[in-house]
């Protein structure tokens, strides 16, 4: 059984998730309603949370907001994957070449988490928030990660789908079949609506199994829609994949995820945020 203390400090915790969860700033009435708990209680859950930084009011009124601290907690578990300590100097690299914004996305489980974003101009930030996690079909990056991973993986993927009740769970028809040749051309694709000619482009980072630890986009209209075929400006872009690689192959210890160790069927992402 739970301490006493634990017990006490479960509520703080609720409260701190209502207002991540919220798309609208909360006030202690409005915690007080959904918590179904007096105005006099959440008021001190308020004030411990406030103090130590997690929520801060919103722009000085009584609601709140989620304050640095969950930010600080986000970067902290982007830093634990190595890629995130090398990848930046190379994502620069990329977005300068392409003229294209391009991202980083690492493998938690079945989903791809994207911990970084570099513009065309080479200024890179780190990605926080429920909206940068997402399952591995669900886009461009995590398709990339999935369309190299190991037969078994995939499989392993299959069957984790078949488990989930959402529709948003299933892919189109004829994804399989699109993976594979995902595969063979070494490079992932994706229309864009608003540049029907044109696509974004997906390129693995491996480990030096060959199998997809993570992923690089270039989102925007980076190839021909059609395009099947390496041009020599996207030679250039693998080149610079290539280096990224052999920099992360370096130390073994980089290729170890810091989540490795969890069953990936296990891994359930946070709530999605609720619309007002």
């Amino acid at each position: 059984m739970s301490s006493p203390i634990i017990r006490s400090a479960l509520p703080v915790f609720d409260t701190l998730r209502l207002i991540a969860s919220s798309d609208v700033p909360l006030s202690t009435a409005d915690l007080s309603r959904m918590m179904k708990l007096p105005t006099s209680t959440v008021h001190r859950f308020l004030a411990t949370l406030e103090e130590t930084g997690y929520v801060t009011r919103f722009s000085g009124s009584p609601k709140f907001i989620p304050g640095n601290m969950p930010q600080h907690l986000c970067r902290a578990l982007f830093n634990r994957f190595p890629l995130s300590r090398i990848g930046p100097l190379f994502l620069r690299r990329l977005a300068v070449l392409a003229h294209e914004t391009v991202t980083l996305t690492v493998r938690v489980g079945w989903f791809g988490l994207r911990i970084e974003m570099a513009g065309d101009a080479g200024q890179v930030a780190k990605i926080a928030g429920p909206e940068a996690l997402s399952r591995l079909h669900a886009g461009l990056e995590g398709r990339t990660i999935l369309a190299f991973l190991p037969d078994a993986e995939i499989e392993g993927y299959k069957r984790y789908l078949r488990s989930c009740t959402d529709t948003a769970s299933k892919p189109k028809a004829g994804f399989w079949k699109e993976l594979r040749e995902y595969r063979a051309r070494g490079f992932v694709s994706a229309p864009l609506g608003f540049a029907p000619a044109h696509a974004a482009l997906g390129l693995p980072l491996r480990n030096r199994a060959g199998d997809a630890v993570a992923s690089i986009g270039i989102i925007g209209p980076a190839i021909d829609a059609d395009s099947h075929d390496l041009t020599p400006q996207m030679s250039a872009w693998m080149d610079v994949r290539d280096e990224l690689e052999a920099a992360f192959w370096s130390d073994p210890a980089n290729s170890v995820s810091p989540f490795a160790h969890l069953d990936p069927d296990a891994i359930v992402p946070p709530p999605r945020r609720a619309r007002a």
